[in-house]
């Protein structure tokens, strides 16, 4: 049940529309300062997305296994449908051949749909969610409004394909979008099917400010290793294939070990997420902040984001600190 006032819904919906672009484009450095003007579709491609993604699994009552999913699903849909870069050997002029077979980008595929998943769709919805740590669990959105946010997902990755189509001269076999539409549909029917959330409300444990450090610094570790897996496409040019295709995975999998298994590593309070989400935050601004060095106005730029997202960790920490951790609609684990 939606419990959100139409203002403060209508600022949720935003925050998420905002901070999913941000996370996957401008923070990352994929859309610098410099080109700060094909922001607004990437809104409407990237926010619709969150919005749909975390709609869908909020009204369902399923959990964050099921929101990971469908940023998996999404990625494929943005890199496999919609820019065609897991079969395009130079992509936007790049040379992302490392590990092709089949006429499929293998390192590429998997690194840039972890991307999707991790950074613009669970990432940004944890993020999201902090704002409004007392509406954690509302869908924010009624079910007009998801077709509504479905459609226009649906428009602007069309229009994308076909740009994409034009500006780099690629169009891939048809039975390559077929298997990009079969896997998408399997990942989504896993999601759905994964079980429902155990809704509880838990009081900070006494080592919370070391477990917030602990929780944020190996997730911004995982972080920047899995962009030093898609950083070993252009900088590792003799370096076997297999190894970061078997070590993102080894990767993941220690990491949700770590996460469900080990005790400070138990991402079940508000403000663990939060620190989660400050690992995928701080690793992102390390991928941009590498990757923009060149020129100076965005150089600046990502200077003064890093500056002023630090000083928002901050603010959020204290304001979940005093609001009171795990209260409101409940928490639950990732």
């Amino acid at each position: 049940m939606n419990t959100l006032q139409p203002k403060t819904r209508v600022f949720s919906l935003l925050s998420l529309i905002i901070i999913s672009t941000f996370m996957a484009e401008v923070l990352s450095g994929s859309t610098p300062f410099s080109r700060i003007q094909q922001l607004p579709a990437q809104f409407l491609f990237y926010g619709s997305a969150a919005i749909l993604i975390r709609g869908i699994v909020r009204r369902l009552g399923l959990g964050w296994t099921s929101i990971i999913l469908l940023g998996f699903a999404f990625g494929v849909f943005t890199e496999g449908l919609t820019l065609q870069s897991i079969f395009n050997p130079h992509f936007l002029g790049l040379d992302i051949t490392l590990g092709r077979t089949s006429g499929i980008n293998w390192v590429w595929g998997m690194f840039l749909t972890g991307l999707h998943a991790f950074w613009s769709i669970t990432g940004a919805i944890l993020f999201a969610e902090t704002l409004f740590p007392a509406q954690t669990l509302d869908p924010w959105i009624g079910k007009l409004g998801l077709c509504i946010w479905g459609v226009v997902l649906l428009v602007i990755g069309t229009a994308l394909h076909f740009l994409f189509i034009k500006m780099g001269h690629f169009n891939a076999p048809p039975i390559y979008f077929v298997l990009c539409v079969i896997l998408i549909a399997i990942l989504v029917l896993v999601a759905l099917k994964q079980p429902r959330i155990s809704v509880y409300i838990r009081p900070e444990p006494e080592s919370g400010n070391r477990s917030f450090i602990v929780i944020a610094g190996i997730t911004f570790a995982a972080g920047v290793l899995w962009f030093v897996g898609m950083g070993t496409i252009f900088t590792f040019k003799g370096i076997p294939a297999w190894m970061p295709l078997t070590g993102g995975p080894l990767l993941l999998l220690v990491y949700f070990v770590l996460a469900r298994k080990w005790r400070l590593m138990a991402v079940t309070t508000q403000k663990a997420r939060l620190a989660a989400a400050a690992g995928l935050l701080l690793a992102d601004l390390f991928l941009g902040y590498t990757g923009t060095t060149g020129n100076l106005l965005d150089h600046c730029t990502q200077i003064a984001m890093i500056i002023l997202i630090l000083l928002w960790l901050v603010f959020l920490f204290r304001k979940l600190t005093i609001y009171g951790n795990g209260q409101g609609s409940g928490s639950e684990s990732i």
